[in-house]
Order: C-alpha cells, then sequence, then structure tokens
C-alpha cells in the first residue's frame, strides 16, 4: 500500500494516493509497529498528504517520523551509524528533507 501510494504521487493521483497511504497508515496503527518498512508507509502517508495540500496534517506526521528516527539514532552507540541511518536509507534521508523543507 506505501508503494502504491508513493507511486501515485509521482503520478499526480493525490487523491488516490491518499487513499492507499490512509490504508496503510491504518495497518501500521493497528499493529502497532512493523518489523520493517514503517518509516516507508510513514513517507507514504506525509508525501500523500503534501500532496493533496494538507500541509498541517504533514507537518504533524512529519514530527511524529522524525521523533521516532531520533528515537531509533540515539540507540545506536556509533556516530556513523546514527548518520547512516538518518542520511542513507532512503526512506529516513526522504522524510528528514520534507522535514527541513517543510519546517
Amino acid at each position: 500500500l506505501a508503494t502504491r501510494a508513493r507511486a501515485l504521487v509521482v503520478l499526480g493521483r493525490a487523491d488516490e494516493a491518499l487513499e492507499a497511504a490512509t490504508a496503510a497508515i491504518a495497518v501500521l496503527a493497528e499493529q502497532g509497529a512493523l518489523d520493517e518498512g514503517d518509516m516507508r508507509v510513514r513517507l507514504a502517508w506525509i508525501e500523500a498528504l503534501v500532496a493533496t495540500g494538507d500541509a498541517p496534517r504533514a507537518r504533524e506526521a512529519l514530527h511524529e517520523a522524525t521523533a521516532l528516527l531520533a528515537e531509533r539514532a540515539r540507540k545506536l552507540g556509533d556516530d556513523g551509524l546514527r548518520a547512516s541511518l538518518l542520511e542513507r536509507v532512503p526512506e529516513n534521508a526522504r522524510i528528514m528533507s520534507l522535514a527541513r523543507a517543510l519546517g
């Protein structure tokens, strides 16, 4: 669902992207966490919100995502690993980039 949402954003089909992202974020909320891919879901949600012009909710979702990333980064004992988590994992890097852009 998250991958579909992100593709729909790129295709300019924002309303459909938001529908897919909403379904993906609902699964994440129901599960509480995912072993892998939760940031992909959060990014799809953020990008769909941005694409549909819902900046306030996008900022809120960005705040939540960056807080989770910061928490995960703090748990890593090495500065290089922390930087890698935030800058080299594509979904995480995109979230951080959007956070800087949207404030």
